[in-house]
């Protein structure tokens, strides 16, 4: 009677989607003719089928098979969800259509074009490589205007209008109790965060899903996504544009552009949607966004982070860089007192050269000057300190400990004074003939690490062996010598067994420097091709290679 009372009212389609079984013909009160001669006469009804989990094809009562059939079960994806949609099966060699498709079948608005497409309403459907349809759903459960079975049996009865306009609808009778386990998940259908997260997310019931399908055949919303919105170009031209963004932004503007990309693409795709039934790739284009902001705030921080260490190195020293990356806690001003040798060189008359010449001058003099000795100062492991002027402060010992600092010290003076007298062309060219140097080198305990402000530190040595060290230095004028030592330096030659350096050793010498109440004892170490106003060259001298062996 309902089935009748609906067609009367003007329903173009109307699909039973309960299934009783052919197994139960013969059953008392299941003959079902009644049902059968409905769907006969309306000749507008869709009968289910169902494809069991053997492949087997079960279908309605005999009686009722007058009517087209239509299978009703549902593809899930792999996660369980229902996305997409099968529109035929085949069962035992024969064809069978999904039941919306049969539903618009009866209804007229389905057919086949001449290259075999699926139309409807003249509108070509568009199905992936599997020959499914992307359904788009209307909305979540309870959007498809539904009216309960007994309602519309009661309008039958009582010759009543109808609780809902039937006219030109497609119509589903179906059960819809929780009982009968006809319920799935579906796009729509998760409801909110806080459901996901307490794992109770809402289901779809199988004749709205269906509902759903048909929905999307009968409105043309079919999902598709243009070929200009393909993900990969978008990726690419996109990760491009971004990726040339956050280089030339800070870090902190970078993570902006980053936030903005995020939810505007997200915008853009829900937009698409909404408005087009487009689907564009979403996590791609976000998961593009977020890795290329990482990658290149990663390598702008390396990038920061090896010019600072490069700065530090060209400022102050290679080795002080690579020991303050590799001991961090060094930058709480926490010294130590350690022996170590400290070296002092500056260069002989600078003072009245600056005064000759202009400022241009003097700074190619002092860069071509340290352009020669610097080198020859880290290839015997010393670490500058600092640049004082026209001299330098040179630690050997510190920041790594060297048991030998005090020989590597005296090989690095004599390698400098040595290279200052091999460059004599050199210092012609920059209007300076003969030029000479002294190096002061003293031996002793100092206290070093990063010394200064929280704000500004420095990593030097501090104690009397650096004073002594200096005082050395200038002594080299009075005793008209390039390079003098500390006694200390001379004893600790002698216990290391240093014997080519020693044959350079003079006897000691006493000198009166300021700021100590005492004369400093100090070693004259000769160099072949010594300054004119120095001492006569010593016949046993040899050049001294770097490894402290003569050659």
């Amino acid at each position: 009677g309902v089935v009748t009372f609906l067609r009367e009212h003007g329903a173009r389609a109307i699909g039973i989607d309960v299934l009783v079984p052919e197994t139960l013909d013969g059953f008392p009160g299941l003959e079902g003719a009644a049902l059968g001669h409905a769907a006969a006469v309306a000749e507008n009804v869709v009968l289910p089928a169902v494809l069991d989990d053997s492949g087997r094809l079960l279908l309605p009562l005999r009686t009722w098979q007058v009517a087209p059939l239509g299978l009703v079960n549902l593809d899930e994806d792999d996660d369980g969800v229902v996305r997409r949609q099968s529109l035929t099966g085949r069962v035992g060699g024969r064809a069978h259509d999904q039941f919306a498709l049969a539903l618009l079948n009866v209804a007229g608005r389905a057919e086949a074009d001449d290259r075999g497409r699926l139309r409807v309403d003249g509108r070509a459907v568009p199905l992936d490589s599997r020959g499914r349809l992307r359904i788009n759903f209307v909305g979540p459960p309870g959007t498809i205007k539904h009216v309960s079975f007994r309602e519309v049996w009661n309008a039958q009865r009582n010759g009543l209008p109808p609780p809902v306009d039937f006219e030109k609808a497609i119509v589903i009778v179906g059960v819809t109790a929780r009982s009968m386990g006809d319920y799935h998940a579906a796009p729509d259908a998760q409801g909110s965060w806080l459901g996901l997260w307490a794992h109770r997310p809402r289901l779809m019931s199988g004749p709205e899903i269906h509902a759903n399908i048909v929905a999307t055949l009968a409105d043309g919303a079919f999902i598709t996504t243009p070929v200009w919105l393909f993900s990969f170009p978008l990726v690419v031209v996109f990760g491009a544009f971004l990726g040339l963004a956050y280089m030339r932004l800070k870090t902190g503007w970078g993570l902006v552009l980053a936030i903005v990309h995020h939810w505007l693409w997200k915008t853009i795709c829900l937009a698409a949607f909404w408005y087009a039934h487009w689907r564009v790739e979403m996590l791609a284009m976000l998961g593009m966004g977020a890795l290329g902001y990482g990658l290149i705030s990663l390598v702008s921080y390396f990038a920061f982070w090896r010019q600072g260490q490069r700065i530090l190195a060209r400022t102050k020293s290679d080795e002080i860089a690579k020991f303050l990356a590799a001991h961090p806690e060094a930058f709480q001003r926490e010294c130590e007192e350690r022996v170590l040798t400290v070296l002092f060189a500056d260069i002989r008359g600078f003072t009245a050269f600056s005064g000759k010449h202009t400022p241009g001058e003097v700074a190619r003099l002092l860069n071509s000057y340290f352009d020669e000795i610097v080198p020859v100062v880290e290839e015997h492991g010393g670490v500058l300190n600092q640049y004082m002027g026209d001299g330098m402060m040179v630690l050997f010992g510190a920041p790594e400990i060297q048991k030998d600092h005090a020989a590597r010290a005296v090989r690095a003076a004599v390698a400098m004074v040595e290279r200052v007298h091999q460059r004599s062309a050199t210092w012609v060219n920059l209007d300076w003939a003969g030029m000479r140097i002294g190096v002061g080198i003293a031996t002793g305990a100092a206290i070093v690490g990063m010394v200064g402000s929280r704000n500004r530190l420095d990593y030097t040595a501090i104690g009397d062996t650096i004073n002594s060290a200096a005082r050395i230095e200038s002594a080299n004028k009075t005793l008209k010598s390039e390079i003098l030592i500390s006694a200390r330096t001379y004893r600790v030659l002698v216990s290391d067994g240093e014997r080519a350096l020693l044959e350079r050793v003079q006897p000691p010498q006493w000198v009166e420097v300021a700021g100590k109440s005492e004369p400093l004892e100090v070693h004259r170490v000769v160099v072949a091709g010594a300054a004119a106003d120095g001492p006569p060259e010593d016949g046993r001298v040899r050049p001294l290679a770097p490894s402290g062996e003569t050659p």
